[in-house]
């Protein structure tokens, strides 16, 4: 979570500057790309690659539209919203991943669920609807 909200900031500093979602993305990457390196040399936890179509699939998967595609939008939206804003869409990623799995792997909504998804959706209108218009005070006469 601390490295993800540095991130959103970090990028949208970085497009405030006239950078592209794509450029502030190949950085965060590059970023956690050098820090899993370091972490896994440090601990003495070597690369391991598994070269069968079921391993390179789901790999090419989570890199192309699950990394590269799934993050430039979004830090897309983090250009066009503010990093605060954005961030509070990542509550939807686990309803979504609930409406899939009903869907291909037969969830069954229970009412916990049912109550989290309305207090998601309660969460998301209170932080993105437009607050009403303020009365301005009366004008005076000179």
């Amino acid at each position: 979570t601390l490295c993800f909200s540095c991130g959103n900031l970090l990028s949208s500093r970085m497009q405030a500057l006239g950078e592209t979602p794509a450029l502030t993305n190949a950085w965060g990457m590059t970023v956690g790309t050098l820090a899993l390196v370091a972490g896994c040399a440090a601990l003495g936890i070597a690369p391991a690659f598994d070269a069968s179509p079921t391993y390179v699939g789901a790999w090419l998967y989570l890199a192309i539209p699950g990394s590269v595609v799934g993050f430039t939008a979004y830090l897309s939206l983090v250009g066009r919203l503010g990093p605060e804003r954005a961030a509070y869409c990542t509550v939807l990623f686990p309803l979504v991943a609930l409406a899939i799995s009903s869907v291909l792997e037969d969830y069954r909504w229970t009412p916990a669920a049912l109550a989290g998804l309305v207090l998601v959706m309660a969460g998301n209108v209170l932080v993105f609807r437009r607050p009403a218009p303020r009365v301005g005070a009366p004008a005076r006469a000179a």
